[in-house]
């Protein structure tokens, strides 16, 4: 499931949380994907707007999306120096307050943009196996 089908959606609920990946690059979605799965995270994922091939995100233009809707945490590593990423992030940020944000961004991004970033958890580019996990598990113990 993700960004790539026409109509993104969630399956049938289980017990484990949910988790939206943002991730222009999808074979590096698709492995954070499987990351996250073998720590027990049920997970999509979304290009963001690179992925939109002819369309606008519609958190961003209409304020919904299904898969940020039904999501326990969103994982943003779309870059903040680009003004479409950011948007997507002040979208997540304005419309969802109560879904828990983990960014993974470089340093100095980071520095510049510490107002955008602020209440996310923060996790280093490029994320490790194991801050990623960490800090999915840290956001949804903040909740």
């Amino acid at each position: 499931m993700g960004c790539r089908e026409r109509k993104p959606s969630w399956g049938v609920r289980d017990e484990r949380p949910r988790v939206v990946v943002e991730n222009p690059d999808f074979g590096v979605g698709f492995a954070v994907e499987r990351v996250l799965e073998n720590a027990g995270y049920e997970v999509a994922v979304c290009g963001g707007p690179d992925g939109l091939v002819g369309q606008e995100c519609p958190l961003v233009f209409t304020g919904e999306c299904e898969l940020v809707s039904g999501a326990d945490v969103v994982v943003h590593s779309l870059n903040p120096d680009r003004r479409e990423h950011a948007e997507v992030l002040r979208a997540l940020r304005a419309r969802h307050p109560g879904t828990p944000v983990v960014v993974e961004v470089p340093g100095p991004s980071a520095a510049r943009h510490p107002g955008l970033l602020d209440g996310c958890v923060v996790v280093p580019f490029p994320a490790t196996r194991d801050s990623l996990v960490g800090a999915v598990a840290e956001a949804l113990a903040e909740r």
